[in-house]
C-alpha cells in the first residue's frame, strides 16, 4: 500500500511506528531545512521507497530544454541569455538521495540534463516568462520550461 499525506513538521527527529498483524516496524524520520531522512533501523515488514529526499531549496528553479539534435546548441544560447539578464547561481544536488526536481525534460530527440539555479528574489523568477518570449522572437528554440520551488511554471509552448 502507498499513501501520500502531507505532513507539516518542524525541523526535528520523529519516530514513526507501523503495526500490521501484531508486527511493528519503527522508523526514525529526521526533518531538516534541506532534507528528510528515513531510517528504518528496526523493520521487518516495511521498507521505505526513499531513504534520503532533498527538499526544494528556497528561491530555486529547474531549467529544462528539449529539441531536435541539430538544434541542441540553441540551449546554450538561451542559458547565456538568461544569465545576462538575471543574477543566477547554478547549483547541483548531491549524488545520493532523491532530488525534488526532475533530472531532465523528456520526449524530445535531445533532452538537456536539467540545470538548477538560485535566484535573488521572486520578481527575478517572474521575469523568465518575458525572457522566453523575447528569445522566441529571435530564435526558434525547442521546448523551454522552468519551474520553481513554489511550483510556478513557465513553458515556451504556452507563452505567446
Amino acid at each position: 500500500a502507498t499513501a501520500n499525506i502531507p505532513l507539516y513538521l518542524s525541523n526535528d527527529t520523529y519516530s514513526l511506528k507501523i503495526t500490521y498483524q501484531g508486527i511493528r516496524d519503527k522508523y526514525t524520520i529526521i526533518n531538516t531545512d534541506s532534507s528528510i531522512i528515513c531510517n528504518g533501523a528496526s523493520t521487518i515488514r516495511t521498507e521505505p521507497d526513499i531513504r534520503l529526499f532533498w527538499k526544494y531549496p528556497e528561491k530555486s528553479f529547474a531549467l529544462f530544454y528539449g529539441s531536435s539534435l541539430q538544434d541542441s546548441a540553441i540551449s546554450e544560447v538561451f542559458i547565456d541569455t538568461l544569465n545576462q539578464v538575471l543574477t543566477l547561481r547554478e547549483f547541483t544536488f548531491p549524488d545520493s538521495g532523491t532530488w525534488p526536481y526532475p533530472s531532465s525534460s523528456s520526449g524530445h530527440a535531445w533532452d538537456m540534463p536539467a540545470k538548477y539555479y538560485f535566484y535573488e528574489n521572486e520578481n527575478d523568477y517572474g521575469r523568465i516568462e518575458g525572457i522566453i518570449r523575447s528569445f522566441k522572437q529571435s530564435h526558434e528554440p525547442g521546448s523551454i520550461s522552468t519551474f520553481n520551488w513554489r511550483n510556478i511554471w513557465h513553458r515556451s509552448w504556452i507563452i505567446n
